[in-house]
């Protein structure tokens, strides 16, 4: 058959005019829905200060700068450095890192970010975690900066040296001056005794490098309102946040879902907590009974727990995460319909960390967290929460007063700060 020329013409025609309807329908798609972690990150960068009224330090990389209210300034040439070799586990080394981070900038130091222990081994701390956006807000440099100069002579040691590190044997670095007032060790239930008084060893510290024990850096604690910036400001790793992002579009299928956080503390969270809140000799906080009813609870979250909040919130998706010492839990969550992570990174690779990772950032995206407030990877989740939601839904049944007096050594070191006229304005909650 024949197609006459007017025909061929008019079809032309008609595919033009399908193809320019496709591409406007193309336009007017709405964009890719963020994932909750990633609105907390998207909400952040809306904060930051414009480009017309930033001044960058262009003889360093624009990582290595650090904002100061509107303005960006040079970083510091003092720096800040903590050793997480003998403290804790990730999460407790996490914690460190960023409340480190947290105290340089109040000492106008610039931080120099170590590595993770693990498993009698040191990690990259760029292997989990991206620091980037980090760096927009405070002074943090990797710890083969060229720009950093040091010598053993320009430092000062409290509680621990730098010489067993990375970063240490890189430089070959030795502390050859330890601070006499900061203990080596010492237990949770004198922190508030301790730390007041290194601190202002620090302030008056004129080395260029001082290293801080991991132990000391952990309870370097300014404050809710001054902490919740760093933690939502802590974004995945390229690989382990497309695993977060895939994972729970696959599974939640942009539907709300409730996260929870199991920790059993390896059968000591009952002792634990009797031990801060009860023991007349060894508590660290008065609190009422009922908040001490509330923490025993935590430590035994079972599925009755997710099936009160499912009523309570409306929301059915439910995702847990646990440490596994308690198999039998585990399988009850998942006959519950509560689903754990099993992808990619569910495997022990690096450890295991990859797998913690994508619970971490999964945990922080959900609508709503149950966790138990004295497990250092449940704290993380929930302050990092804090920045975008409320109390409410950031830590579901925790107790927002004690959050606050665990974090605070307004009687410390921040109110040491105020003392010498170093900040201004309310102190910290």
């Amino acid at each position: 058959m024949t197609v006459r020329p007017p025909l061929i013409i008019m079809l032309g025609c008609a595919l033009c005019i399908l193809y320019m309807l496709v591409e406007t329908l193309r336009v007017k798609e709405p964009a890719s829905q963020l994932l909750p972690f990633e609105k907390v990150i998207e909400e952040e960068r809306k904060r930051e200060p414009s480009p017309q009224t930033t001044i960058t330090n262009t003889s360093a990389p624009k990582e290595h700068t650090t904002v100061a209210d509107s303005t960006t300034v040079q970083c510091p040439d003092k720096y800040l450095f903590v050793n997480t070799r003998t403290w804790g586990r990730h999460h407790n080394q996490l914690q460190s890192f960023l409340f480190g981070i947290v105290a340089s900038k109040l000492l106008n130091r610039t931080f120099i970010l170590g590595h993770f222990r693990h498993n009698h081994g040191w990690l990259e701390t760029t292997d989990t975690y991206d620091w980037t956006n980090i760096q927009h807000s405070y002074c943090v440099k990797h710890p083969t900066d060229k720009s950093i100069s040091l010598q053993s002579r320009d430092m000062e040691c409290f509680g621990q040296d730098v010489r067993d590190t990375p970063f240490g044997k890189h430089r070959k670095l030795k502390c050859k001056n330890f601070n006499s007032q900061t203990p080596k060790h010492f237990t949770r239930f004198v922190f508030q005794e301790v730390v007041p008084k290194v601190f202002k060893e620090l302030w008056a510290s004129t080395s260029k490098l001082v290293v801080l024990s991991g132990q000391v850096a952990f309870y370097l604690r300014p404050g809710l309102r001054l902490l919740k910036p760093v933690f939502a400001k802590l974004q995945p790793s390229a690989d382990v946040g497309g695993e977060v992002s895939r994972y729970v579009q696959t599974v939640f299928e942009g539907r709300q879902f409730i996260a929870l956080h199991v920790r059993a503390r390896e059968g000591q969270c009952q002792e634990e907590i009797t031990a801060d809140y009860t023991t007349p000799s060894t508590k660290m906080y008065n609190v009422t009974k009922e908040i001490v009813d509330t923490l025993a609870g935590q430590c035994g979250i079972t599925p009755e727990v997710l099936k009160r909040f499912r009523t309570e919130s409306g929301i059915k998706p439910a995702f847990f995460a646990s440490d596994h010492q308690n198999p039998s839990l585990d399988q009850a969550f998942v006959a519950a319909s509560a689903i754990p992570y099993k992808g990619r990174f569910h495997t022990n690779e690096l450890g295991g960390l990859k797998g913690l990772a994508v619970d971490y950032f999964i945990l922080r995206s959900s609508s709503l967290f149950i966790g138990n407030t004295i497990s250092s990877v449940s704290q993380d989740v929930c302050y990092a929460r804090l920045s975008s939601m409320p109390f409410s839904r950031a830590c579901a049944g925790w107790n927002e007063d004690l959050i606050a007096k665990s974090l605070s050594v307004t009687t410390g070191y921040y109110k040491f700060l105020f003392e010498v006229g170093a900040v201004k304005g309310e102190l910290p909650h």
